[in-house]
């Protein structure tokens, strides 16, 4: 054979391509390289759809419930011996007291509706001797204005209200060191 009679696979090689039989195994290696991935993907696929069906079989539902309110517990007020203020024709005298919350919340309180007072010796220092200061708590407009907080499940510090009390100026020896009792609403 003469040079010009040789195929392209008989020459010399001057660069390096790889054999027929390297290419084939090459080809092969891809083949199944694609092959794998392929399957990985596809697999992939299948979970992701799987996935997304389960979204679309999810549901839903209406219905009804109920909640219930708390009953409001009564508020608990206690006296405090305070200063000892009155005397006949006094009509400034303080009551002092304390509040007791037993609500699981905290209460305040803006108006004193009415009060009452009486003597807790009633022989001695009949209760006509004491009385609500006159215009201490308006009989119109909603009483006197306060403002107490209480926390729920506390009893207040002791609160006083001067001015409350009026000691009749006729007041008998008897309401000496007396102690009167406010109820408060």
């Amino acid at each position: 054979m003469t040079e010009i009679e040789r195929s392209w696979a008989d020459k010399p090689r001057t660069r390096n391509f790889p054999t027929t039989t390297e290419r084939t195994t090459t080809m092969k290696h891809f083949t199944k390289a694609r092959t794998i991935t392929v399957a990985v993907a596809t697999a992939s696929a299948v979970v992701l759809a799987g996935g997304v069906a389960y979204a679309f079989w999810s549901s839903t539902g209406t219905g009804a419930g109920t909640g219930k309110a708390k009953s409001a517990v009564t508020l608990t007020v206690a006296g405090v011996t305070g200063t000892a203020d009155l005397y006949p024709g006094l009509t400034t005298g303080a009551v002092s007291f304390t509040i007791q919350n037993t609500n699981p919340y905290n209460v305040n309180i803006t108006r004193l509706a009415s009060a009452t007072v009486v003597s807790d010796d009633t022989v001695n220092c009949p209760t006509a001797n004491i009385s609500i200061t006159t215009g201490a708590i308006p009989g119109t407009g909603g009483g006197l204005v306060v403002n107490y907080t209480i926390n729920a499940g506390a009893t207040s510090a002791t609160q006083t209200i001067s001015g409350l009390l009026t000691m009749a100026t006729t007041a008998p020896d008897g309401c000496q060191g007396k102690t009167f009792t406010a109820t408060l609403n």
